[in-house]
């Protein structure tokens, strides 16, 4: 049986902690009138004492250090950054969810919600009484899409770690795709909007094509050539390599892309960009007039900074991978956490 734990239960008298965080480790002990052994339990991320048989009056228990989960290594990361997604965000990441438990594989997916003034994180927290490797973590202040991203990924313990745009704009499904780009010898596939290939649709507004041509004109000038598409909000990355580019990126807006590629060139891992259907969502939070001006200040900036060599050394300390556990991984609970510190630009 299993029956609910209240802030008060007149059953037990407990002695030490009373209150609890399911991303705290716990160790206390507590007196019950009843015969047996009480045991802390989360059913889809609720409380629950459940009574077992037991010979003493008294017992100590312990749920796992926050440790223990965090240091398990995961098959795949999903990065989603979030700012003001209320209207947006379930849908596409419910279907994120089902696809990952689909694939028998161990994920996570962390949400970073970029100083949302919506029920973004509320949102992300009900799903996750409904999803246990689903995580939040909460941004103070609005920061830009680049440092939500780097926020996500810093935290991240997946093998692969794959960032995703909140609209849903490219199905999960096309992760294949770029899973057969890395399977081939790549370090970082990129989805692209603009190459050819049998049975990928790509659905743009006519305005967007047209300032994304001018703007990768400049990109190729200035930063990254050879890239055709770097702006697509649909990339997979191998661990290691995201941490280490992740460690090393300045930029907080929406340039970060291109920061991230130009690095990735620089310190000779293998880019591919690989076709992916993609379908224009409305309710984008991207100004066209003003963010495209500052990306394109934003290029000279990079461009300024990789000539002063500043992408030589890490911005944060690099993520260490623990090495992998052998037998079956117990799923993280869900958790809201705080990212890692990162320094200002």
């Amino acid at each position: 049986m299993c029956y609910p734990l209240e802030p008060r239960t007149p059953d037990l008298a407990w002695r030490g902690t009373t209150s609890y965080s399911v991303a705290e480790a716990l160790h206390f002990d507590f007196t019950s009138p009843v015969r047996g052994t009480l045991m802390l339990t989360r059913t889809f991320g609720r409380p629950s004492v459940r009574l077992t048989a037991g010979p003493s009056f008294h017992r100590a228990w312990e749920l796992r250090v926050r440790d223990q989960f965090m240091r398990q290594n995961l098959d795949l990361t999903i990065v989603i950054p979030a700012f003001n997604e209320e209207a947006r965000l379930e849908r596409p990441l419910r279907s994120y969810l089902d696809y990952c438990r689909g694939t028998q594989r161990s994920v996570e997916v962390i949400v970073v919600d970029d100083g949302s003034r919506d029920r973004t994180s509320s949102i992300v927290e009900q799903l996750a009484d409904e999803y246990p490797e689903l995580r939040l973590i909460r941004l103070a202040e609005n920061r830009g899409k680049g440092y939500a991203v780097r926020s996500g990924v810093v935290n991240a313990r997946g093998d692969l770690v794959l960032f995703a745009d909140a609209d849903g704009a490219t199905p999960l499904c096309e992760l294949v795709r770029l899973e057969q780009a890395l399977a081939a010898g790549a370090d970082v596939a990129i989805g692209s909007r603009v190459l050819d290939a049998t049975g990928v649709t790509v659905k743009a507004r006519f305005y967007r094509r047209v300032i994304g041509r001018a703007f990768h004109r400049l990109v190729e000038t200035l930063t990254v050539r050879d890239i055709k598409d770097t702006q697509c909000g649909f990339k997979l990355f191998r661990g290691e390599v995201a941490h280490d580019l992740f460690s090393r990126m300045r930029m907080n807006g929406f340039s970060f892309d291109v920061e991230v590629l130009m690095m990735a060139r620089r310190h000779g891992y293998r880019i591919s960009e690989v076709p992916v259907n993609w379908t224009h969502q409305p309710g984008s939070k991207v100004n066209l007039i003003i963010d495209s001006a500052r990306m394109a200040r934003d290029l000279f900036i990079i461009r300024g900074r990789y000539l002063r060599g500043e992408y030589m050394l890490p911005h944060i300390t690099p993520f260490s991978p623990p090495a992998r556990q052998s037998g079956p991984q117990r799923p993280s609970l869900p958790q809201t956490e705080a990212a890692a510190v990162i320094p200002e630009s």
